[in-house]
């Protein structure tokens, strides 16, 4: 009998490896687990690279043993046109009227409570964004979705919607609240009262009715820096003192908003989201205070989804 003919090894290990999982492959990679399952959370599971770019990125950071598990948000964000409408209502009131407090947001409408996954169930999310477009596939046409506030029957939708997507986090032992008070997108809040005549004129004559579309989005924080200040880096800085912060544009900078009352010389104390190092940065020419989200959505490592795209005929997942 003829000898069976010599395996390729080569052919077989590549398929091995090609069936591990982001977990198990960094595992593999020499990074501990617990580790691995944070960083896959932090980048929203995107993969095995970010992940592994964030363990490296991380490698001073004195909170990357820390086990508290994230908190995660779902938005419903509008895109396209009426996006568009509403950011350009963001300039004008800021301009017109000084900042508020709702300059910090993204536009979006809120349709749940902060709740928390443990880093080693954030598969979860993908299950969840499959319950979303199932439910919201049944939604009937409708023009007028959004206003200031969700109108029958809409919010009722989005409520059912939500009520399926806590059970299906209870069966996995985990609580979320759905947002049952009336679902709405804030226009402007904490702001002077002298400017709400002007501030409400604004928001009157945004076109409500103008083309858009619609996209579930979920959001995570880490629960110590939720009342910290963001702000984005739009110029590299290069320390000139140990203690001064490396600044890459595009990254992160969180920091207590009591920084504002101790800084006698306009630097101040933050932590950089790259690089978790805490140290000081000078605010003017480097950094600008976030208007396109606060805290909770500059850290948007949750997964990327489909968006919800409405027409008069239907509702569409792109």
């Amino acid at each position: 009998m003829a000898g069976l003919p010599p395996r390729d090894r080569s052919r077989s290990l590549s398929s091995s490896v090609k069936s591990r999982s982001p977990l198990e492959t960094l595992e593999h990679m020499g990074f501990p687990r617990d580790r691995a399952e944070k960083a896959i959370a932090a980048t929203g599971n995107h993969g095995v690279q970010p992940a592994a770019e964030w363990l490296l990125s991380h490698v001073n950071d004195p909170h990357l043993d820390n086990h508290e598990p994230r908190e995660y948000i779902v938005y419903l964000c509008p895109t396209g046109e009426l996006r568009k409408t509403l950011i350009e209502f963001w300039d004008k009131s800021v301009q017109l009227c000084g900042w508020n407090a709702a300059h910090m947001y993204y536009p979006h409408i809120t349709l749940c409570t902060f709740f928390k996954i443990p880093d080693n169930k954030v598969n979860l999310i993908d299950t969840i964004m499959n319950v979303v477009i199932q439910e919201i596939g049944q939604w009937p046409c409708n023009k007028n979705f959004i206003g200031y506030f969700v109108k029958t029957p809409h919010h009722q939708y989005a409520e059912q919607l939500m009520i399926k997507v806590m059970d299906v986090f209870l069966k996995h032992g985990i609580e979320m609240r759905p947002q049952m008070k009336q679902i709405h997108m804030t226009l402007a809040f904490q702001y002077d009262a002298d400017h709400h005549d002007l501030l409400m004129k604004l928001a009157q004559e945004i076109n409500l009715h103008c083309d858009a579309s619609w996209e579930i989005q979920i959001y995570s924080r880490l629960q110590d820096l939720k009342t910290s200040e963001v702000r984005r880096v739009i110029q590299n800085y290069q320390p000139a003192q140990s203690d001064e912060l490396h600044l890459l544009e595009n990254d992160f900078v969180y920091m207590a908003p009591e920084e504002h009352e101790h800084s006698p010389d306009g630097w101040y104390k933050g932590t950089s989201h790259q690089t978790w190092d805490f140290r000081a940065f000078p605010w003017q020419f480097y950094c600008q205070m976030l208007a396109d989200g606060d805290v909770d959505l500059a850290q948007i490592y949750a997964s990327s989804q489909p968006g919800i795209a409405h027409t008069p005929q239907r509702w569409l997942f792109t």
